[in-house]
């Protein structure tokens, strides 16, 4: 009896603050660090067997790839079927270089593992074709420029002033966080272009070039958005210019494809070249323009830029 009395005063006494009492230890949440996230970037197939892929990470690590003629992810696993890419930091655009194909349709399914040994979701990039090129312009800081090389293989073809003014800037009106900017005036570098293999383009039955575009204008001036074959306009050039108001052809004397036009705004413009016949055709907003225009001989590159005077924008190209 004299036990359990004490053994109730002893707690009473606690209650009333007689004796210290120490604090119960509490486990502090401790928030889990996330897996790195992969941003999708440029794809660049030059020929049937080789291809060139950037993305990026949100935190730095080792990438790994693997390549399959599926678009169905392969289990990540112990990572020992997967070939290193190499380390990549954090937020900074990270290439993987003449990755082995075969014709055809293949995709590039890309991991990073962090130094917590944490694996990103897989990421899968698709490249349909033997001879493929996209650019969404995602993957880079704001206002690189062309002339750096790291929007390679677009390149600025022509030397000249103020080619920081040719560089990737905030989208505008689009459902993209970036886009491609292009300014022009006298002497300024304002042509870009892809270069490809014309032979091989000669050869095809189909080739198609398709990207947005948005012009800031309409008085007297060329968005350009075409097919050329190192000279510009006229003979040498199968596409498209946002000029005077009109979506016109650049060959076949500029031809007007459709009369009148809103500024500020985007447009989905595509270009199929049909080098058997000898003809293009013009699509904008997924309209047929039309699908008798004449195409140039010895095309070789991809060509954009924005009229003189002018700023013009770019998103989403993809040949």
């Amino acid at each position: 009896m004299k036990k359990k009395l004490a053994a109730w005063l002893l707690t009473f006494s606690m209650v009333l603050g007689l004796f210290p009492v120490a604090p119960l230890a509490v486990q502090a949440d401790t928030p889990e660090m996330a897996a790195p996230i992969l941003t999708a970037g440029a794809v660049y197939r030059a020929s049937a067997t080789e291809a060139t892929v950037k993305f990026v990470s949100d935190a730095a690590g080792t990438s790994y790839y693997r390549v399959t003629d599926s678009a169905t992810a392969p289990a990540v696993g112990d990572l020992s079927e997967w070939a290193s890419g190499g380390e990549i930091a954090a937020n900074t655009t990270a290439t993987l270089s003449n990755i082995g194909l075969i014709s055809g349709l293949e995709c590039v399914h890309i991991v990073v593992k962090d130094g917590l040994d944490q694996i990103s979701d897989v990421l899968t990039v698709e490249i349909p074709s033997d001879f493929y090129y996209y650019e969404n312009f995602e993957i880079y800081p704001l206002n690189t420029a062309i002339e750096s090389g790291a929007l390679s293989p677009l390149q600025q073809i022509n030397s000249g002033t103020d080619s920081a003014n040719q560089k990737v800037v905030a989208a505008a009106g689009h459902e993209s966080a970036k886009m491609l900017s292009l300014s022009s005036a006298s002497s300024w570098a304002s042509d870009q272009a892809v270069l490809l293999d014309s032979a091989k383009l000669a050869a095809s039955d189909i080739y198609i070039f398709e990207g947005d575009v948005y012009p800031l204008g309409v008085d007297a001036w060329q968005l350009r958005f075409s097919f050329t074959n190192g000279n510009y306009e006229g003979s040498n050039e199968a596409g498209i210019f946002f000029k005077n108001g009109n979506i016109v052809s650049i060959s076949d004397a500029e031809t007007v494809l459709k009369t009148g036009y809103t500024a500020n705004q985007w447009y989905a413009v595509k270009i199929v070249a049909k080098p058997l016949t000898g003809k293009y055709a013009v699509y904008v907003n997924g309209e047929l323009l039309n699908d008798d225009l004449t195409l140039p001989s010895g095309i070789d590159r991809l060509a954009i830029s924005s009229g003189h005077g002018k700023t013009a924008y770019f998103d989403n190209q993809r040949f």
